[in-house]
């Protein structure tokens, strides 16, 4: 398991950070699809909405800003719910019964808390307004959640073949 292990943190992660700053960029582009120019004195149609890249609500993120979003959002998000899961299993002092519900909380806390942080992070480094960036948070997430989820089966998969194998 040890060469598939590093072949995961060695590539899998960078692999990951691209393609979770293309989904970033993916949401902006969505984002700004939506809320139209900024600043548009008229209604805005739909064809004219695509046609003015001076005057985006939301700016686009380099590949760069994307990739540095992300890795401090996952830091943030993955120090505070270590946190709130190790303050939550102190408390209880090993209770096996309480153990799901402390998982649980932890996950809708932290779903909750990846939410705000991604867009914080979004406000910080893109020079937008919190709620432009509540909606680009919001596509991240409806984008990610099945990615993550088609990822991680492949990972599992191969790895599963790779066992099978030896």
């Amino acid at each position: 398991m040890g060469p598939f292990c590093g072949f995961t943190i060695f590539l899998g992660f960078p692999l990951y950070l691209l393609t979770a700053s293309f989904i970033l960029f993916a949401s902006v582009a969505i984002s700004n699809a939506i809320l139209g120019p900024r600043n548009a004195p008229y209604p805005v149609r739909r064809e004219e909405r695509f046609r003015s890249p001076g005057r985006r609500a939301i700016p686009r993120p380099t590949i760069g800003q994307g990739a540095m979003i992300v890795f401090m959002y996952l830091v943030i998000t993955a120090g505070v719910c270590l946190l709130v899961i190790g303050a939550a299993a102190g408390a209880l002092g090993g209770a096996q019964d309480a153990a799901i519900l402390v998982r649980l909380g932890s996950l809708l806390a932290g779903s909750l808390l990846s939410f705000l942080v991604l867009s914080a992070m979004c406000t910080a480094l893109l020079p937008t307004t919190f709620a432009r960036s509540c909606l680009v948070a919001t596509f991240y997430t409806l984008m990610m959640v099945p990615t993550t989820i088609a990822l991680y089966s492949g990972v599992t998969f191969v790895a599963g073949l790779i066992q099978a194998a030896r």
